[in-house]
């Protein structure tokens, strides 16, 4: 156990790193079914952005996933989102509900899933969190201006679909559609190549992400701009830790992604 612990703490020193899920969507962390459940940690400050200070947009996401029996799956995801430029900033939280209708994806089966929930922004103490990190981290702190506090209830549909070319090599598609009643829509198409070894998954490939509409604030609005477009996606996972990240081919900005896995 305390090996574990070592070999957590010594990924998060090493990684900072931030969800590609859009939040409230049980996205998988690793190609292929819907696991029982998992834990993700992250920041859009990775690698050499710490050392340069780029610590902005969706700045810090936490997400925790369950899955009960085949057909039922619940969300609850923190984000706290930063827009530096014009001094500002919200913190989001996102509960979620969904339906397997075809079950988990079990023996390579495409899946799907649709939830209903909600998404509540405004001063959730994100700033509190963030300035102590920051203060452990001798970074300078941010002093930024909440929006007003705003909610929405929210839908989405999602899916995957791997194709095994190979035993150990094959292609995975996923697709997102999320809408507010407040007036976002969120969307991601996504493909990559996956190699399988025994417990490890490698996979990278391209991912387009999409977001229309009005979001629930200036800085979510700031945050969608950053968002949207063309990334290159990267993941490596083994037994219970998968760690994956993703590249803004036109920017350079980065972020990753470090997710603790319960697989039956």
């Amino acid at each position: 156990m305390r090996s574990r612990l070592v070999i957590l703490a010594l990924a998060c020193a090493f990684v900072a790193t931030l969800d590609a899920a859009i939040a409230g969507t049980p996205l998988p962390p690793t190609p292929g079914s819907v696991p029982t459940a998992w834990l993700t940690v992250g920041n859009d400050n990775l690698g050499l952005e710490s050392v340069y200070g780029i610590d902005d947009n969706r700045t810090s996401q936490e997400a925790l996933v369950g899955r009960f029996g085949e057909s039922v799956i619940i969300v609850l995801d923190h984000s706290i989102l930063t827009d530096c430029e014009h001094g500002t900033r919200s913190d989001e939280l996102t509960p979620t509900v969904g339906w397997l209708p075809f079950g988990p994806g079990d023996d390579e089966a495409p899946w799907v899933a649709l939830g209903i929930g909600g998404r509540f922004s405004g001063n959730l103490r994100g700033q509190n969190v963030q300035n102590g990190v920051h203060s452990a981290q001798n970074f300078s702190y941010l002093e930024l201006v909440y929006d007003s506090r705003q909610s929405s209830a929210l839908g989405y549909i999602m899916g995957e679909r791997s194709l095994w070319l190979l035993p150990w090599a094959g292609i995975e598609m996923d697709a997102t559609l999320l809408a507010t009643t407040y007036g976002e829509v969120q969307g991601e198409v996504a493909e990559h190549g996956v190699l399988r070894f025994a417990d490890a998954t490698l996979w990278a490939g391209l991912r387009w992400s999409a977001r229309n509409g009005v979001g629930q604030g200036r800085t979510a609005r700031s945050v969608a701009t950053f968002e949207r477009g063309l990334w290159i996606d990267y993941g490596l996972s083994w037994r219970w830790l998968a760690l994956s990240g993703s590249v803004d081919p036109g920017t350079g900005h980065s972020y990753g992604v470090l997710s603790l896995v319960v697989r039956e």
